[in-house]
């Protein structure tokens, strides 16, 4: 005769064949749950943990046996995180979603852990060999004095192996300061079955097969669930069972329940979340975690500065015009008021820049805001930029470091725009471009133009065509209220004679450093003109008479542009030849030979000049309009000291000289006759 256990463990292998039966002879599954397999540790952790540091993160496990699932209207009623299932989460015959053309399991094979093995010697089971083993522990550390998670267990052994030897394992080890449990590293398994269905308290009955079902032995003998809890029929709250298995391959599951634990703040802790198939590798079982559901609540240490201060509006301000504000706002509602000093500092001094603040704030209890409005006076003073700094203390319960929140005050200065009063079209000009520029005012500006009184358009920027010549008005507001307004007239230009110049003189030759200067004239045109001289490829602009430079001998080049307010140009090119004169300031007419004449080098260039002698008294004593050749070698005008009159030399003394050029300037001087 067979006992209960052994008939047990018959059923078991008679199911798993019906199953792997009904898979063959069904359709493919049309699953509405999206499983990743992921056995990336961090990964893992960042979708379950919100608000909460965690390190040294760690997964043990097989081939596809943790990931991240998510799914619309799913039965667990759990709509993402990351799963632990010792069947695996695809590909297997009795995966999550499982292939329905193997025969082959998923499965890590046997597996030690200590504190599941002692969980299940505390319920009293008596098979504890572990297969299909997967662990993810980590180490975290809160800013509250309380954790909490949500999560689903669910089972291919529901509803067959109610109160049986035959429950798989699992429960979420939590150990460090001031945790005392009776599994290693004193810790407790926080997979509790609750006291009630709002889950505000919890039993000592782990979350098993045997603990949360529906409430009715599978064999008739419920010894097994009794031992453990002898209330265990009321649990059947707690329980669902599966009525499709085409979203998850297990007959039954819990509904969502919570784990919490109190911690003390800033502490490290760390937590073993387990699961492992018991006796043998088949009838698999998992655990589904809540997306972000990881996470510390109650009251912070620091309370009073539990907050996020932030700047609202912008940090510079304007006397009498732009307010500011700092907006303390606290991370939870908590039930006590929370007490906020702060230090005010800066150029700007509290009540006479600014509107007093204080140096304290309460944010009532039940609520989680407080603002502080930064208020600048207008006193009508220039001052330049005052500065504001408001120092808090800002704290994750853990940590604490100071901030500063800087306002900068400015005057309020009034608007001004500069416009062109009038603007002139040239004719064939398509439009004219207004643009005004202002100073003073505050940032934005809005601005208007008229037509004739009309409004003509909202921008800065104005466009006129020749169609709309007349007259404008400029309208502008800052965002201060500062006002300002101008007029200019638009009309088109007619000239009245074309432009033309014309120089003084254009082609001349002079001697080094003779004084020469030119001027340009100017007839016709439209407008103001531009006059630009181009010397030797340097630019002399708006002169109208021109100092030739004769201080070394060169050939200078001049073009001379002459443009209106209409580019019209006019050109005009003079050239100028500098020569290296030379005249002596003494000769002895004697007949000696040496220095008989008074000789006058001029350059080749020039040989058509009128010279003209004067004795002290201011006669003439030599004329002559075409000054003789006397040297045949260098071709040198010169004199012999004959005077014209009497054609006798003339005595020693002091002459007086002038060289006339062609271009009517003189070259004059003084020389000595002297025997």
């Amino acid at each position: 005769m067979l006992n209960y256990n052994e008939i047990f463990f018959m059923n078991r292998f008679n199911i798993i064949l019906s199953i792997i039966l009904l898979f063959l002879l069904t359709s493919p599954i049309d699953a509405q749950i999206s499983l990743d397999c992921n056995d990336n540790a961090d990964q893992l952790v960042n979708y379950l943990v919100d608000g909460v540091e965690f390190s040294n993160a760690t997964v043990s496990g097989f081939d596809c046996s943790t990931g991240y699932f998510e799914g619309d209207d799913l039965n667990i009623n759990i709509p993402s995180g990351i799963v632990m299932a010792t069947g695996g989460l695809l590909g297997g015959a009795s995966s999550i979603v499982p292939d329905p053309d193997s025969f082959n399991e998923l499965q890590g094979g046997p597996g030690i852990d200590i504190d599941l093995t002692q969980q299940l010697e505390i319920v009293g089971a008596t098979a504890t060999n572990l297969n299909d083993l997967i662990i993810i522990e980590f180490d975290f550390e809160t800013t509250s004095d309380e954790i909490v998670f949500e999560y689903v267990f669910a089972s291919l052994e529901y509803t067959g192996y109610t109160c049986s030897q035959f429950n798989d394992i699992f429960g979420f080890f939590l150990s460090g300061p001031g945790i005392n449990g009776p599994f290693s590293n004193n810790a407790i398994n926080l997979a509790l079955v609750p006291e009630n269905e709002a889950q505000t308290s919890f039993t000592d009955s782990p979350v098993i097969i045997n603990t949360i079902n529906s409430g009715v032995p599978s064999g008739g003998d419920s010894t097994p669930c009794d031992d453990i809890d002898p209330n265990w029929e009321d649990y059947s709250v707690f329980f669902n069972a599966n009525p499709n298995l085409d979203q998850i391959n297990f007959n039954g599951f819990t509904v969502p329940l919570i784990a919490t634990a109190s911690v003390v703040p800033c502490e490290t802790y760390h937590i073993k979340l387990a699961i492992a198939d018991v006796s043998d590798g088949i009838l698999n079982s998992g655990v589904f975690l809540s997306e972000n559901s990881f996470s510390s609540i109650g009251i912070s240490v620091n309370q009073e500065s539990e907050y996020s201060p932030y700047i609202g509006n912008d940090s510079t301000l304007v006397e009498g015009c732009m307010n500011g504000e700092i907006v303390f706002e606290l991370t939870d509602v908590i039930n006590t008021n929370s007490v906020i000093d702060y230090v005010v500092s800066g150029t700007a001094e509290n009540g006479v820049d600014y509107l007093d603040i204080g140096n304290q704030v309460i944010i009532p209890a039940g609520e989680t805001q407080v603002t502080i409005p930064i208020v600048p006076i207008y006193d009508g003073i220039a001052e330049g930029m005052e500065e504001l700094v408001v120092t808090t203390t800002i704290s994750d319960g853990c940590t604490e470091e100071e901030r500063d929140y800087i306002f900068n005050f400015v005057d309020r200065l009034e608007l001004y725009v500069d416009i062109p009063s009038d603007t002139a079209f040239c004719p064939g000009d398509d439009e004219i471009i207004i643009n005004p520029y202002f100073s003073g005012g505050i940032f934005p500006i809005e601005a208007q133009w008229y037509y004739e009184g009309i409004l003509f358009s909202n921008q800065e920027e104005l466009i006129i065509s020749p169609d709309n010549v007349g007259n404008y008005t400029f309208s502008a507001v800052d965002l201060c209220d500062s006002e300002v307004s101008a007029e200019i007239y638009s009309y088109i230009l007619e000239p009245e004679d074309p432009l033309t110049i014309f120089t003084t003189f254009n082609d001349i030759d002079v001697c080094v450093d003779d004084q020469v200067s030119t001027e340009v004239v100017i007839n016709g045109g439209i407008g103001a003109y531009n006059i630009e001289w181009l010397l030797d490829g340097m630019l002399y602009s708006n002169l109208i008479n021109f100092d030739i430079p004769t201080d070394i001998p060169f050939d200078y080049n001049f073009i001379i542009d002459v443009s209106d307010d209409c580019s019209n140009v006019s050109t005009q090119e003079i050239n100028i030849n500098v020569l290296d004169c030379f005249v002596p300031n003494v000769f002895s007419p004697n007949d000696d030979g040496i220095n008989d004449y008074w000789l006058i080098d001029l350059g080749d260039d020039v040989n058509n000049v009128r010279v003209n002698v004067y004795n002290r008294w201011g006669q003439v004593v030599y004329s002559s309009t075409n000054y003789e050749l006397c040297n045949e070698v260098t071709g040198d005008y010169c004199w012999d000291g004959k005077s014209i009159s009497e054609n006798e030399f003339c005595p020693n003394g002091v002459y007086y000289y002038t060289v006339e050029l062609l271009d009517g300037r003189n070259q004059k001087g003084s020389f000595n006759i002297f025997r």
